[in-house]
């Protein structure tokens, strides 16, 4: 008289795609004193089908000069999500 459990089972997985991208920036203590919210842009990349660029601020952002800042920066209309690493090296 005893009925079977049915089992079953889903699944969802996400699409991720991994990319590096590298910008240089050479003469990098020339280009201090641009100003504030002045950018340097990197070329525009494209990692899964979506177009990105690198915004980089050598004077800083908005009022605040203390610290450089750096922007990715999603260049086409598209709904996606991003996480990225930032590596900053000093070459001589």
């Amino acid at each position: 008289m005893g009925s079977e459990c049915k089992k079953t089972a889903s699944r969802h997985t996400t699409e991720v795609e991994t990319s590096t991208h590298a910008f240089e920036i050479v003469g990098y203590t020339f280009k201090k004193g641009v100003g504030v919210g002045q950018f340097i842009q990197s070329g525009t990349f494209t990692v899964g089908g979506s177009d990105w660029s690198i915004r980089f601020y050598p004077d800083g952002f908005e009022g605040t000069t203390e610290h450089v800042f750096v922007f990715l920066v999603l260049m086409s209309n598209a709904n996606v999500r991003a996480s990225y690493h930032l590596s900053l090296h000093e070459y001589h």
